[in-house]
């Protein structure tokens, strides 16, 4: 990986990217796709860059260039643009959102010669990253089409559990049901079976879970079909760790791949 740095206004820090290039001899840069992703100082632990690499060797006439993008405060950066949860979490995720539109993606364009598009663009996150990667996704579609949602933090919320809290208190699943207009877009999630053991409202669903086909239904009563442009998958020894994103991040990237095809 090829380590870069860009100073930023919105975030007001310096903000590392690790970027997986595509090999010289694969096809040229009208045919690549750019995969953002988020927590990229974790980046080593699932696996991207080989990851990206053996997909690259698979997929020549089509290569993905990465970008894993490093977090200041995380639980500041990430988090739902719209509103922040009850304890103020993701009071700056709206400013992440503007440096990429505003900052990142004049960057890839001038030093990659490569401007972000629906068609050829995803991003991927694990828990409160992929939070963040659902909301960038949903509120920046003409520019990000996809998005791998890996174990995410859809328990995001507006109250606490002590101050009242009601499922209709959670801020993704808020949005997409308060949304006058729906983005298109093509959206993977995956969650599994250990990623923890709580059960908030004791549904017999563990919380990642529960929260997660609670999002997907709330998707689909805006239009989304499984099958087409909303998949999900639960992986029966999957962990709430990079070790389970390493596994099934393949799987991400061949249907990514797979929504792209001129057949679909």
């Amino acid at each position: 990986m090829k380590r870069e740095i860009i100073h930023s206004t919105h975030l007001k820090r310096e903000v590392l990217l690790d970027v997986v290039v595509p090999e010289s001899h694969l096809a040229s840069k009208e045919h690549w796709r750019l995969l953002l992703v988020n927590d990229g100082q974790d980046a080593i632990e699932f696996q991207l860059a080989s990851c990206v690499q053996d997909f690259n060797k698979e997929n020549p006439q089509t290569p993905i260039l990465a970008i894993a993008i490093h977090v200041g405060e995380r639980k500041q950066e990430y988090g739902v643009g719209r509103e922040a949860d009850f304890a103020g979490r993701g009071a700056r995720a709206s400013q992440y959102t503007a440096f990429l539109k505003d900052e990142l993606f004049p960057w890839l364009e001038k030093h990659y010669n490569l401007h972000p598009t629906a068609g050829k663009s995803a991003i991927i996150g694990f828990s409160l990253g992929a939070l963040s990667a659902f909301d960038l996704a949903w509120n920046i579609s003409s520019h990000v089409g996809t998005a791998g949602l890996f174990s995410g933090s859809f328990w995001w919320r507006a109250k606490s559990l002590d101050d009242g809290y009601k499922a209709s208190d959670r801020i993704a699943q808020k949005m997409v049901r308060e949304s006058s207009t729906v983005p298109e877009l093509n959206l993977w999630f995956q969650t599994g079976w250990l990623d923890e053991s709580a059960d908030r409202d004791q549904d017999g669903l563990i919380d990642s879970i529960g929260d997660t086909v609670d999002l997907l239904t709330e998707l689909e009563k805006k239009g989304f079909t499984p099958g087409q442009n909303l998949e999900y998958i639960e992986i029966g020894n999957g962990r709430h760790d990079h070790k389970t994103m390493a596994k099934v991040l393949p799987r991400f990237l061949e249907w990514w791949y797979s929504r792209l095809k001129p057949s679909n």
